[in-house]
């Protein structure tokens, strides 16, 4: 059968419109594929492009860790620093080493810092912007919806009503603009294949990259910077600070001082903590208690910022730590509502980032990069029950290893009655040849040697900073009953409270050295004689019948019997609380030769009087160091021995007598039999053969409740020898004074004769620190051969001078002995606080040169005291207040409200008033930590490099101190390299924020000291200028130079706010000579509470990058980039904060200690950690 033929052409057709559909639909799959292949190719791509920009930016990270690293990692020859940009290093002469750029750099070490007219030599010019291929700006901004967001610095901050941190300030930035106030360029840093980073060539949109080829090709390039976390304030452990010190003075301030002070928990009033830092500073509308809210760790409470008496410890909180700065907008507790903190807006937190930290670490390694050692004393073992959990943390933090692997590096005590036991402490010598080891070293950065600078007071140095150590914390109230390291003071008898035999050490040398510890030296040696008994007299007390004695003869007319006493005058230089109840005895060997016109004073040759509350007491029992009241010294002995016999004298027409000396030993040794603490040899000189002194005359009138026969002789009622010597009528009755005596009045003037002998100098210091005193030290008081003088003795008493002491011929018009050649004593300070010097002390003799003598507290007078750690106090009864009123009635606290360490211990800065002229004979000479140059403490090396050995850990509310490492410390170097035109001192202004620089004039308002109260409006503590103080900072900045060491501090005015205004200029000149009667206490106190909240050196660093994945045309030459022809195939910008650490439970961390040349070096034990990183993706 035929098929239509008409059918055909339409079938045809068909397929041909089917074949050809089913072509266009395998097309258009294969085009989808294709297309959905380049895609994700592209996608690929761009994704590896990002991961590979991202791996860029961090090999930014780690090319500052490698720079640090070789900075950081020389040895203990060669110190080192750190600044915003830039690590330097420094030879054991002082000069620069290198300087280890952090920031992208052409050189990025160098050996020198180019600072031209405050520009550094690295800061492009202003048309860096026309050279895109070789600059970058890191602080470029990002538009968005909302406005300018910028990777470092916001533009904004300091205008308007945006953040004004203070101490910022914006200088003429290169190729600024409206758009961009703010420019940070660096170089361009170009990464070849291999891994070589250039800086390359060339201008405008093309540079050029040496060593790039075809085989080994451009692939990307980086600019960073890296900020010093350390020049930032740290919102973990700064609060809103508030001075405290303990008072010296009277004014009302000082009052308060005295009667508010700081609780347990009270952190933003503890001296040299890091929450007395301010954050005010960078948030400068937030109010005390706005700020208090944000801390994580400080409360307000407690003496409430010195309007309060507190009456417990402060509540702790228990918030988490800020882990950003981000999370200041939030509500640091725990609630789980995260409710928005007040007070503070977005862009103020958004903007603080670069004035404010929640990460930052300094190493507590000295600049030898060895451990430093706390300067807080630990029992011996830690043992259970001696040791606070405080103390725990303190020998964690300042050990290496752990269990018995462990090297500690604080000193350890055992025994406060024992002269060697705690520096025979195996370990506590281990630490003692370490320091010696060290100061016979050139100082890393600085040069010079202290055994070359001291010689033989070197160790004694050494010995004093150990024994000072020892000696604090006496009784701490944080541990039970008997845990303490001097016994308890109640109940009775309480003998050795606070008492401390003084460390007596022979060094390898074999140089003999002593410390202070706290015990009594003598500050003189008197010999008293009154009339027993002169027919002349027929004056007798009414109702009563003249005493006779059966084994003497009365004498006639012409004769007088006398009697002799010897009056040991003990001084302690650790003036302070607690209290003080000596367990010692004192023998004087020698009295046999003592004669009077040739007849035997003594019947033996020695005698031995002990001294504790049971048997005889000094003082009553009360006393806080200082001078010892002489006239209640032998309270509750039964009888005193140094009493001589009745002497017949005949009375001449020139009524004088002649009195044989000779030479005493006296031995003070600890308890009875106890171990020798001091022995003491002192000629007692004849008198003058061609005079001689005054026979004393019989007390013929009465002076108060007791009669006249109170004062014939020394053995109670004349010629009764067996009753206890009667110095006073009554501990309880007052002395009176020179014009009226009283009823308590032991030595009468007019009638009584007193000679003394004393070092000439009146710096009892050189006394107490030394094992073996030389008879070359107590000298004739100048009076002693005058022959018209009945006195010539100073008689001090611990509160009181004037009414209670013998006078010499000065002292009987208030024109007696000053420390200042044209500063009467008297103009200055009430009668009864003026200082123990002889009247007529030659310059020499005096600290007029030094300023080296500490001020007392309000009722007690300026002397030669070693600043002793203040243990607190309180006063009893009424509204009286501690330190000021009724000092007899002070009270040592009887709670651990107002104990803490850093009260007594803010820094090693406590040492300054420990003296360096022991073994030399130099008095009024001590440690400098403050600025003047004249002072021989300023010669090289300088005094206070002494305190780069130390450091006080910082244990509570948290453990802010780690393993040889404390949070927020500020640098001193907070110059930004190479941005020197962005000046951020925000950290140093927060830092004196809250400290005051005390002053005391020399004008007649400070009378005052004994408790006028009219004088108490005058202000003489005073704020800190920093704007003035800053310019001492900026001066070093500009000549290149940058502080080497925390203090460096000590070599700054730190100018006070004043009217008229205070200068630096006025400082070095005529400001402190204005204010000479501030004792080097109060000096130094400023630089004692800054110190230990600075530093140098910087364990955590923030690195700002930008890092491009890049990619050659195909065809173009391998080392020419060129900027919008070549391609930029990924970006990454942001920002990676390090920190350095160590791991000290690493068991391969030698003892340096044993060895302070041990290898491996400790620099090499630190490792890296990322604390926090961030993308700038806005």
């Amino acid at each position: 059968m035929k098929t239509n033929s008409l059918l055909r052409p339409r079938r045809s057709g068909f397929a041909l419109l089917l074949v050809l559909g089913m072509l266009v639909l395998i097309v258009g799959l294969s085009v989808g594929f294709l297309m959905k292949s380049t895609s994700a190719l592209q996608s690929a791509s761009g994704y590896g492009a990002s991961v590979s920009a991202r791996n860029l930016a961090y090999t930014a990270v780690g090319l500052v860790q490698g720079q640090i690293n070789l900075a950081t990692g020389q040895g203990t020859s060669v110190a080192w620093v750190s600044q915003p940009g830039m690590v330097r290093t420094y030879d054991n002469a002082g000069t620069l080493r290198n300087a280890y750029k952090l920031y992208s750099a052409a050189n990025m070490i160098d050996t020198k810092v180019s600072i031209t007219g405050g520009v550094s030599a690295d800061a492009p010019a202003a048309s860096w912007k026309d050279n895109p291929a070789l600059w970058t700006d890191l602080n470029a901004p990002v538009q968005t919806r909302t406005g300018k967001v910028y990777p470092i610095l916001d533009g904004n901050v300091g205008t308007g009503g945006n953040l004004k941190p203070e101490g910022y300030s914006l200088g003429a930035a290169p190729g600024a603009s409206s758009w961009q106030p703010v420019p940070m360029p660096v170089r361009w840093l170009y990464v070849l294949q291999d891994g070589t980073f250039v800086a390359a060539a060339g201008s405008g949109n093309e540079a050029t990259v040496a060593g790039a080829t075809a085989a080994n090709p451009v692939v990307g390039r980086i600019a960073f910077w890296t900020d010093d976390e350390t020049c930032k304030v740290n919102i973990n452990t700064a609060s809103e600070g508030m001075f405290w010190n303990t008072p010296h003075f009277y004014s009302n301030f000082q009052r308060y001082l005295g009667q508010y002070q700081p609780a347990q928990g009270e952190y933003q009033r503890y001296p040299g903590h890091p929450a007395t830092t301010c954050l005010s500073s960078v948030f400068t509308t937030l109010s005390a208690d706005n700020i208090y809210a944000l801390t994580p760790r400080v409360s307000p409470g407690g003496s409430s910022g010195a309007t309060t008496v507190a009456t417990g410890p402060v509540a702790k909180k228990s918030q988490r730590l800020y882990a950003s700065v981000d999370e200041l907008a939030f509500d640091p507790s725990f609630d789980s509502s995260r409710t928005a903190t007040p007070k503070l807006k977005a862009s103020d937190i958004a903007q603080a980032h670069f004035f404010a930290t929640a990460s930052s670490r300094a190493p507590e390694l000295n600049l030898f990069n060895l451990p430093r050692i706390a300067c807080w004393p630990l029992y011996a073992g830690l043992a259970t029950g001696k040791v606070t959990s405080l103390d725990k943390l303190i020998a964690f933090c300042s050990s290496t290893g752990n269990g018995a692997a462990s090297y500690p590096y604080y000193f350890q005590r055992q025994r406060y009655d024992s002269p060697t036991n705690d520096i025979g402490l195996a370990r506590n010598g281990t630490l003692y040849n370490y320091l010696r080891a060290l100061t016979s070293q050139a100082v890393p950065g600085f040069g010079g040697l202290f055994s070359a600078k001291y010689g033989a007071d070197r160790d004694q140095i050494l010995t004093e900073i150990f024994d000072y150590i020892r000696t604090t914390n006496l009784y701490d109230l944080n541990l039970a009953t008997g845990g303490q390291f001097t016994p308890a003071s109640t109940p009775l008898p309480g003998s050795g409270h606070g008492w401390v035999a003084p460390t007596q050490y022979t060094t390898a040398g074999g140089i003999p050295t002593q410390g202070f510890g706290r015990f009594y030296t003598l500050s003189a040696l008197t010999i008293g004689f009154a009339c027993s008994n002169d027919p002349s007299v027929t004056t007798v007390p009414a109702n009563t019948t003249p005493y006779a004695s059966p084994a003497l003869t009365p004498a006639v007319a012409g004769e007088r019997y006398v009697q002799a006493i010897l009056i040991p005058n003990f001084f302690s230089p650790m003036l302070g609380f607690t209290s003080m109840i000596p367990d010692m005895q004192v023998n004087i060997k020698g009295l046999l030769a003592l004669r009077l016109n040739g007849q035997q004073l003594f019947t033996a040759d020695s005698y031995d009087q002990r001294y504790n509350v049971t048997t005889a007491s000094v003082n009553n029992g009360l006393t806080v160091g200082g001078h010892a009241t002489w006239r209640n010294f032998d309270n509750g002995a039964p009888l005193y021995p140094f009493v001589s016999s009745h002497i017949k004298v005949t009375v001449p027409a020139n009524g004088l007598m002649a009195f044989t000396g000779g030479q005493l030993t006296v031995t003070i040794t600890e308890g009875a039999g106890g171990p020798v603490l001091q022995t003491l040899n002192i000629n007692l000189p004849s008198s003058d053969p061609a005079g001689g002194f005054p026979i004393p005359k019989l007390v013929d009138q009465k002076f108060g409740a007791p009669d006249m026969s109170y004062w014939w002789g020394f053995g109670g009622k004349a010629w009764n020898e067996n009753k206890r010597l009667l110095l006073s009528y009554g501990s309880g009755y007052s002395p009176g004074n020179y014009a009226t005596p009283s009823c308590g009045s032991p030595l009468v003037d007019n009638y009584d004769v007193v000679r003394s002998v004393q070092p000439a100098h009146g710096d009892f210091r050189l006394v107490a620190a030394q094992q073996n005193v030389p008879t070359t030290v107590f000298a004739k008081h100048p009076y002693y051969d005058t022959t018209t003088t009945k006195w010539a003795a100073n008689l001090f008493e611990a509160y009181s001078t004037y009414s209670s002491q013998g006078f010499d011929p000065g002292r009987t018009q208030n024109s007696w002995g000053s420390y200042f050649s044209t500063i009467p004593a008297s103009s200055y300070f009430w009668a009864n606080v003026s200082p123990d010097i002889p009247a007529g002390a030659t310059v020499a003799n005096t600290p007029e040169s030094t300023g080296d003598y500490d001020s007392g507290f309000p009722y007690i007078p300026d002397g030669p005291y070693i600043n002793k750690p203040d243990e607190g106090t309180k006063a009893l009864g009424g509204a009286n207040v501690p330190y000021f009123d009724t000092p007899w009635n002070a009270s040592d606290p009887v709670t651990s409200t107002f104990a803490f360490p850093n009260r007594q211990m803010p820094s090693p800065g406590m040492f300054g008033s420990l003296p360096t002229g022991v073994k030399a004979n130099v008095p009024w000479r001590t440690l400098l930590f403050r600025p003047q140059p004249t002072h021989f403490g300023a010669t090289s090396p300088t005094d206070h490099l002494l305190l780069d050995l130390f450091w006080m850990p910082v244990v509570d509310p948290y453990a802010i101190s780690d393993r040889f490492s404390t949070a927020g410390k500020i640098n001193m170097n907070y110059q930004i390299l190479p941005f020197t035109y962005i000046e951020r001192s925000t950290g140093i202004n927060a830092l004196l924020k809250s400290e005051l620089v005390t002053a005391v004039p020399n004008t007649g308002l400070y009378k005052a000291k004994g408790g006028n109260s009219t004088m108490g409006a005058q202000t003489i503590d005073y704020p800190i200028d920093a704007t003035e103080t800053l310019t001492q900072f900026k001066a070093k900045f500009q000549g290149g130079d940058i502080f080497r060491s925390a203090s460096e501090i000590c070599d700054l005015h730190i100018v006070p706010v004043t009217i008229p205004a205070t200068t630096v200029n006025l400082m070095k000149t005529t400001f402190w000579t204005a204010n000479q009667i501030t004792g080097e206490n109060l000096r130094e106190r400023i630089y004692t509470t800054l110190y230990p909240r600075l530093t140098t050196k910087s364990n955590t660093y923030t690195v700002h990058f930008r890092a491009q994945s890049l990619k050659k045309n195909v065809g173009s030459l391998p080392g020419t980039w060129r900027e919008g022809v070549d391609q930029i195939t990924g970006e990454y910008r942001g920002s990676a904060t390090i920190e350095r650490f160590i791991d000290a439970n690493n068991a391969s961390i030698p003892d340096y200690g044993t060895n302070p040349n041990a290898t491996p070096s400790l620099d090499t034990f630190y490792r890296w950690r990322i604390v926090h990183d961030h993308q700038f993706a806005p």
